[in-house]
């Protein structure tokens, strides 16, 4: 072979996506007890683990895109296990002087004292093993993940809009 062939080929390896699959644009909302759920990841698994998982984060409306293979391109076909996690985020440090606990301590405090309390999210969306969210892609329109709170869990809807294509477990 010689080594034109070669970088062609490798030219052509690498811009083909690599097993990058038809995806659809799947763009949906995350509602805690009908109120947006801002900073949160969503995960589609497929159900049947086989292929990539989708992933989003949302927004301060609680509006996501998934991303599979490149940005907002979406998912494949297939059925999925929805997985919603928010972690707040700790801002570094201050700078201090080595041995200076003191300082780091109180700017900790600090943070503690004056961060908003959001809602957590039920542990149970967060866990694919527990989680009873399901959506089909392609969705019809946008998907709505509907989490209910800690008193019922168990319920949570989810909807794609008239018609829609998500379901519960």
């Amino acid at each position: 072979m010689s080594c034109r062939s070669f970088w062609f080929l490798f030219f052509i390896a690498a811009t083909s996506g690599c097993g990058a699959g038809n995806t659809y644009p799947v763009r949906g909302r995350v509602l805690l007890d009908d109120t947006p759920v801002a900073k949160a990841s969503v995960t589609f698994m497929p159900v049947d683990g086989k292929g990539r998982p989708a992933i989003g984060f949302t927004d301060s409306d609680g509006v996501f895109r998934l991303t599979t293979y490149k940005q907002d391109d979406g998912a494949p076909r297939g059925e999925y296990i929805v997985v919603v996690s928010r972690t707040d985020a700790v801002p570094p440090p201050p700078e201090a002087e080595p041995g200076d606990t003191k300082s780091v301590n109180d700017h900790y405090k600090g943070l503690k004292a004056k961060r908003p309390k959001s809602p957590p999210l039920p542990a149970i969306y967060a866990n694919a093993a527990q989680s009873t969210l399901r959506v089909t892609v392609p969705a019809e329109s946008e998907v709505v993940l509907r989490l209910e709170g800690q008193a019922n869990p168990a319920g949570a809807k989810q909807s794609a809009g008239k018609g829609g294509s998500a379901k519960k477990k």
